[in-house]
């Protein structure tokens, strides 16, 4: 009798963890899609953090604030208030560009 509930338990362990995986599977499918589907550009005029997002950057862009997601935390670490930002729907390409001493403007691209 022990035996079998030994084996109901990892059975249903098993099972519980293949869905799991498999829900975790879609989620980032369904994330990555909502990343490519977005488009924004403009000059960024604030970046903040907020709670709701788990700690990854926000930017307001024309009195609109976009929420960074985890495909997104390459750019995090470079932007500034004052860069223009440009991402096009269907592309994981972020171009930031950013003026230099001499007032021109340069890109850096982020794939």
């Amino acid at each position: 009798m022990v035996k079998v509930i030994k084996y109901v338990v990892l059975i249903l362990s098993g099972i519980g963890l293949l869905i799991f995986i498999v829900d975790n599977f879609n989620l980032d499918k369904e994330g990555t899609k909502k990343v490519l589907e977005r488009t924004y550009h403009g000059i960024i005029l604030e970046i903040k953090k907020f709670k709701d997002n788990r700690g990854k950057l926000s930017i307001r862009v024309k009195d609109e604030w976009i929420h960074f997601g985890f495909l997104d935390e390459k750019v995090e670490n470079y932007i500034l208030v004052g860069d223009s930002i440009v991402k096009e729907s269907g592309s994981k390409k972020i171009d930031v560009y950013r003026k230099n001493l001499n007032e021109e403007w340069y890109l850096k691209t982020f794939k």
